[in-house]
């Protein structure tokens, strides 16, 4: 089922978002959607976490894949899909990088394609969003990405099949599935053990509070591997105490355009 009534609203780094009336909510930040994906879930996420692990290295002239790393590949477990922006970042960026990768990704609520087309993430500009972010790594990254290409790659993830269940498929490396269930329900059954980084990207805390309990926060963390990293845009205060009831070593650290912080919660 899809939200109802939605509108679309223009972000200030020119890309736009959704804006769901009801819950007064959107589903990116208003500073910029763009951004804020490519700083909390792919330069704080995804580099960090795979510099950290070893696979990544970064340096003067830019970051680089370390060869004899990463036999088993890695995994992201993401809660709430969405538009599918941070899954398609990370397909971009994994391509790019030659690493190997795993997405599951969960949504309760798939959008119709009536507003995929809708939306307009302005890819052409996707080199100068990551120089704002990135903070000098890579930065020719993103130089070859063309507006009509990019387009085309998202909107294929977004009209790929919402599965059920993913035990029942033949889950590999490469590959981006989309799971329509319940993240509080179906958590054990959808994510993988060993899971390297978690995008959480659950709608504000006040808004959707169960996503966001030490309780759930504990049972994502069994599931992950030792060193593993959880991400997300919000720096409530509950959340981070939350999170360490659940035994994550927790950082605030400075968030995305428009926002003076933002959660990161390890494994150790």
């Amino acid at each position: 089922m899809n939200p109802p009534n939605i509108e679309i609203l223009p972000t200030k780094d020119g890309s736009t978002t959704l804006y769901i009336t009801e819950m007064e909510e959107t589903y990116h930040s208003r500073h910029g959607a763009m951004r804020e994906s490519m700083y909390v879930y792919l330069r704080r996420g995804v580099v960090d976490c795979l510099i950290g692990a070893g696979i990544l290295k970064a340096d003067d002239c830019g970051l680089h894949r370390v060869l004899e790393k990463q036999s088993s590949g890695f995994t992201v477990f993401e809660m709430g899909f969405g538009t599918g922006l941070n899954a398609w970042l990370l397909q971009e960026f994994s391509n790019r990088m030659g690493i190997d990768c795993l997405y599951i990704g969960i949504e309760k609520f798939p959008l119709v394609l009536e507003w995929v087309e809708r939306i307009d993430f302005g890819f052409s500009e996707m080199q100068m969003h990551w120089n704002s972010v990135s903070g000098g790594l890579a930065n020719h990254l993103f130089s070859d990405a063309v507006e009509e290409l990019c387009r085309q790659r998202w909107e294929a993830l977004m009209k790929q099949e919402y599965l059920r269940d993913a035990e029942k498929v033949n889950v590999r490396l490469n590959q981006a599935l989309k799971i329509h269930g319940d993240i509080v329900s179906d958590l054990e059954r959808i994510m993988p053990l060993e899971t390297d980084l978690i995008f959480w990207d659950a709608f504000a805390p006040k808004k959707q509070p169960e996503l966001w309990t030490a309780e759930i926060f504990a049972r994502v963390k069994n599931r992950m591997r030792k060193g593993g990293l959880l991400v997300t845009y919000t720096a409530n205060s509950q959340v981070r105490r939350n999170m360490v009831a659940a035994g994550f070593r927790v950082e605030r650290i400075t968030g995305p355009p428009g926002k003076k912080h933002m959660l990161r919660a390890w494994k150790d």
